[in-house]
């Protein structure tokens, strides 16, 4: 018995609190969706409307020189026709510093190095020139005009002339090699349109050595990654490769044909005998994968063209395959370098981004938009978290690592090539993101914003206004409700009392009596006449007693009936008449007792107690076949219908029955009074009823 009256309970409170849960949660979920973009967690946006316009061949990059915790910045351009490299120094506030002169010509497709070689805290950078014999490298300290930490270090030979066009060279950025403790500059070079000169390069800047891969023979596409795989102290090699017919010589190596996965030892040597993956245009990107639970090598391979598909495989740290996947219908974009290789991820063209398993069993999948153009993983705030950069036409994407955080950048005119960045650092404010895009360079300022918790108040505020809405609702629903029940109860009890006034007993027993009183008197004619026109009386009453309007035609039977039985019993003190214009329809619905009402009231206190008795009119006609009117005349006692206690209980019934039916009706019914005459003088009473032919009784009914 407890337990049925504890669910009871339970049930009730749920059935009170429930709604206003839902209200409230609702309230903070549309505060989520539609909260304003001022309120997101972090905030991104181009420092100026407009990109700054670099000339031919123009390069920019930020990096701290000097260790201050701010960026200087470095240009790299040519001088005049001769398009001998220049690079100037700017402070962080854009103020000139410092210049250096290169010997040859700019190369236009490279990467930027920068990094701390002697772990002395200062960083420097290391750019490139072409000359026709080969590609020299050069490494700026910094804060010295035309002082070089390596000076024309030739880094490649050219057989042949190289337009400039298909030199691409690409960082590894700084990293120990042999373990020294000093560190190398590493980079690959291509050249788009012959198989020589595709290596990866390390420069020993401690001991002035230069140590190269072997021609790998095939194009090599994105920055290599650098990581030691199996924790031995000595850093592999990960590279991505594209095959191609459109370097291809009678004489020249068929099996560039094929894309191949790639990995290098710390030495530049195959770390295993490259994987080719047969298919022509296509890729082939190698990365590690590192966990607590096993240490991999993966392979992506995929098809430049509609007709082949993907495959992607994990090896072990030999080249051993352990596993393949195979993957339709996708083209993917090169992982570039990043520091988190703990997930093995996929991004493709079409927009999604996978998660796989060491079991290449799929995990997670994310859609970050219907075209994605390149990735990077750049760390912006420098906190040890890299964010992550999906480039579209016209914009940039950043989301934070979870992909739950982003930050949408438009930028006019974004092309779909390869973007180069670099972080501008600000002691005392946010980082700035440099983002170069062939001849333009912008600068975009990514911070979390100081006053995020203000969206909570605006959850708070939403959250709110849900729940306000819902007790408004509520609120309006019960006063609705409310009405109804007092519009039943109202509709209820005048039904009562105008079904009183139809069988009014004292009524029905004066008009037995007098049928009795006929009997006794053996006048047997007379009484069955009187019991005929009570019977139809009664059953006037009786068929109509639901309903709250009848026709014309029945309440004057109905009221003739009445008079009828009243003329006998007062012996023919009184008369009465119906006069009906013949424009009237007698099928015309009007409210059920309305001209009886006031027919009873003028019959019972204006001709009844006049001496000599009187006599009563009922004139009905119409106005414009608009209204049907009623008039109830009578030349009876001056009876003072202007005041309410004048008022038969009959007529104060219809008076309320007549003010509830006009609740439901835009055109009403008029009910006016007119004393004719003076108390001394008395010439009778008339009531007007104005009835509109429309009137409805539906919403009663």
């Amino acid at each position: 018995m407890t337990k049925t009256i504890q669910s009871k309970l339970i049930k009730k409170h749920l059935i009170k609190w429930l709604p206003i849960a839902i209200a409230l949660l609702l309230g903070l979920l549309l505060g989520y969706i539609f909260k304003p973009k001022s309120y997101n967690k972090y905030v991104g946006k181009i420092a100026s409307n407009d990109g700054k316009l670099l000339a031919d061949g123009q390069k920019v990059c930020f990096t701290d020189i000097d260790g201050d915790g701010n960026s200087e910045e470095f240009i790299y351009y040519h001088l005049s026709d001769n398009k001998q490299p220049v690079i100037n120094q700017y402070d962080n506030t854009g103020k000139f510093q410092y210049i250096w002169y290169l010997s040859g010509q700019t190369i236009k497709q490279f990467d930027f190095i920068n990094g701390d070689y002697n772990s002395d805290g200062k960083n420097e950078l290391y750019v490139f020139s072409k000359n026709k014999d080969g590609i020299y490298l050069y490494g700026i300290e910094g804060n010295r005009s035309n002082q070089f930490l390596a000076e024309k270090v030739k880094v490649i030979n050219f057989s042949k002339q190289i337009e400039n066009n298909d030199v691409i060279i690409h960082s590894g950025g700084l990293h120990d090699l042999n373990n020294d403790g000093f560190k190398e500059v590493i980079f690959s070079v291509n050249n788009r349109f012959t198989n020589t000169s595709r290596k990866v390069i390390a420069y020993d800047i401690h001991n002035e050595v230069v140590t190269k891969s072997e021609e790998l023979g095939l194009q090599l596409v994105g920055k290599p990654n650098i990581i030691d795989i199996d924790n031995d102290g000595k850093l592999e090699i990960f590279l991505s490769t594209l095959n191609s017919s459109n370097y291809l010589t009678n004489s020249e190596d068929k099996h560039a044909l094929s894309a191949k996965t790639i990995v290098l030892n710390n030495d530049l040597s195959y770390r295993f005998a490259p994987i080719p993956f047969n298919s022509r245009m296509s890729v082939s990107s190698a990365f590690p994968y590192v966990s607590t639970e096993d240490t991999s090598i993966v392979c992506l391979n995929w098809s430049l063209t509609k007709d082949n598909n993907g495959l992607l495989l994990l090896l072990d740290k030999k080249g051993n395959v352990k596993r393949r996947l195979d993957i339709k219908n996708e083209t993917f974009i090169f992982d570039q370098s990043r520091k988190n290789w703990s997930e093995i991820k996929t991004y493709s063209h079409n927009g999604f981004v996978k998660h796989y398993n060491k079991n290449l069993e799929l995990t997670s999948s994310h859609r970050l938009g219907n075209i994605i153009n390149q990735v990077a993983f750049i760390d912006i705030n420098k906190n040890g978290i890299e964010e992550l950069l999906v480039i579209k036409d016209n914009s940039i994407i950043i989301y934070t690592p979870g992909y739950n955080s982003k930050v949408t950048i438009p930028i006019p005119g974004l092309a779909i090539q390869k973007l180069h960045f670099s972080i501008k650092e600000n002691v005392g404010n946010s980082n700035q993101l440099s983002i170069q895009n062939n001849n333009y360079h912008y600068l975009v300022n990514y911070y979390k914003h100081p006053y995020y918790w203000i969206r909570y108040l605006f959850y708070l505020f939403t959250a709110t206004i849900s729940l306000g809405i819902y007790l408004l609702a509520q609120f309006i629903f019960k006063n609705h409700i409310e009405k109804i029940r007092k519009i039943e109860r109202e509709s209820t009890y005048m039904h009562i009392d105008v079904v009183k006034n139809q069988l009014n007993p004292h009524f029905i027993f004066n008009a037995l009596n007098s049928i009795a009183y006929s009997i006794n008197k053996d006048d047997r004619k007379t009484a069955y006449s009187n019991l005929g026109t009570f019977s139809k009386f009664m059953r006037e009453t009786i068929v109509s007693i639901d309903d709250y309007g009848r026709s014309l035609e029945d309440e004057l039977k109905f009221v003739k009936y009445y008079l009828e039985l009243e003329k006998y019993r007062f012996k023919d003190q009184f008369d009465y008449d119906f006069i009906l214009s013949p424009e009237v329809s007698k099928s015309v619905k009007i409210p059920k007792m309305c001209i009886f009402s006031y027919v009873e009231s003028a019959l019972k206190q204006g001709i009844l107690p006049k001496k000599g008795g009187g006599r009563v009119e009922i004139k009905v006609d119409t106005i414009k076949e608009l209204f049907l009117v009623i008039c109830i005349s009578d030349n009876g006692l001056y009876r003072n219908l202007a005041k309410e206690k004048s008022s038969t209980n009959s007529m104060i019934v219809m008076e309320r029955s007549i003010r509830f039916y006009n609740k439901f009706n835009t055109s009403t019914i008029i009910v006016t009074y007119k004393d004719n005459g003076t108390p001394d003088n008395p010439l009778g009473s008339e009531v007007k009823i104005k009835v509109p032919l429309d009137f409805t009784y539906l919403e009663l009914d």
